[in-house]
């Protein structure tokens, strides 16, 4: 990003990402820590600093701001990643350039087919594991049948569909 900010700054080149995404390999034999990364996350954080740029070129939001290091940090792994289920709430993780796996508590099943996963960390040291998965939807059958819903704060919600009133109750934790 400093690159980017210098060429904008002094030579008013706006950022490129297929430019960037170049000047990687570059950028990997110049800082020794970024070979600990597999380069698809790599391209990953590019392709997030990209949207960031356009959003400004755009004048939909301000320059971009480095990321602190006690703010949160996520990484993006598209691909060469696996996950094992251990049992139903247990699950082992495999990501590239690590060769251990980790564990993994599951809170819910993974349905469909697994996309790609980010694994965040909160400013309180705990992480996050986030999976994008693709999954078939059925369409409803069309009905001609109308039902009103009515939104508020004591009940969550009042569905009429022209022939019974149903309530649902205001879950407390929302």
């Amino acid at each position: 990003m400093e690159i980017s900010k210098k060429e904008f700054e002094e030579q008013g080149i706006k950022w490129n990402y297929y430019g960037y995404k170049k000047k990687l390999p570059r950028l990997k034999e110049e800082y020794s820590f970024l070979k600990q990364a597999n380069s698809q996350s790599l391209q990953e954080s590019v392709k997030n600093l990209d949207r960031v740029y356009k959003s400004f070129f755009k004048g939909e939001a301000g320059f971009p701001k480095f990321k602190k290091k006690k703010s949160k940090q996520t990484v993006h792994i598209p691909q060469h990643f696996e996950i094992e289920r251990v049992s139903k709430k247990r699950g082992l993780l495999k990501i590239p350039k690590l060769k251990t796996k980790i564990p993994i508590k599951m809170h819910r099943g993974i349905e469909g087919q697994i996309r790609s996963i980010s694994i965040t960390k909160t400013p309180n040291e705990r992480y996050y594991l986030n999976v994008l998965t693709r999954k078939e939807i059925q369409p409803l059958k069309p009905t001609n049948k109308i039902a009103g819903i009515d939104v508020g704060i004591k009940e969550f919600s009042i569905i009429y569909d022209g022939d019974k009133t149903y309530r649902i109750e205001n879950p407390k934790y929302l």
